[in-house]
C-alpha cells in the first residue's frame, strides 16, 4: 500500500487532537504503516508529519509492530531539536534530551513519552 494519503486526516486537526486519534487508531490496528510512500509526500511533509511519523515508529518498535524502511528516511527528521512541548526551561530540555528513546531522537524530537498514554 502507497502511503500518500497516511496521516491526512489527523494533520487536518490542531496537532495534539491529530495525535490523540492517531495513536487511538494505531493501538486499536485500525491504521498501519503503508508499505512506501512517494518522494513527492517526503518533499512536501510538515511538521505535524514528521512528529506523527516519531511518534508511531517509537509505538510501533514498542509494540513489536513492523516500521517500514521509509520512515527512518532523513526528510522525516527535523534539523533542530523539536520539543512538543513549548513551555520547557532549559532543565527540562536537557531532561528530554537525556530521556527521550532513540526512535525518537534520531528524528530529532523530545517528548515525555508518559505523555503519550494518553495526550
Amino acid at each position: 500500500m502507497n502511503g500518500d494519503n497516511f496521516l491526512e486526516k489527523y494533520e487536518k486537526f490542531e496537532l495534539l487532537h491529530g495525535i490523540n486519534q492517531m495513536l487511538d487508531d494505531f493501538r486499536s490496528f485500525k491504521i498501519e504503516f503503508p508499505s512506501s510512500i512517494s518522494n513527492k509526500k517526503l518533499e512536501i511533509n510538515s511538521d505535524a508529519f514528521k512528529i506523527m511519523v516519531g511518534i508511531l515508529a517509537y509505538i510501533a518498535s514498542k509494540e513489536h509492530r513492523t516500521v517500514p524502511m521509509w520512515v527512518s528516511n532523513e526528510k522525516l527528521s527535523f534539523d533542530y531539536p523539536y520539543y512538543l512541548s513549548n513551555r520547557l526551561d532549559s532543565a527540562d530540555k536537557v531532561r528530554l534530551f537525556i530521556t527521550s528513546p532513540s526512535v525518537l531522537a534520531n528524528k530529532n524530537i523530545f517528548l515525555d513519552t508518559e505523555s503519550l498514554v494518553r495526550m
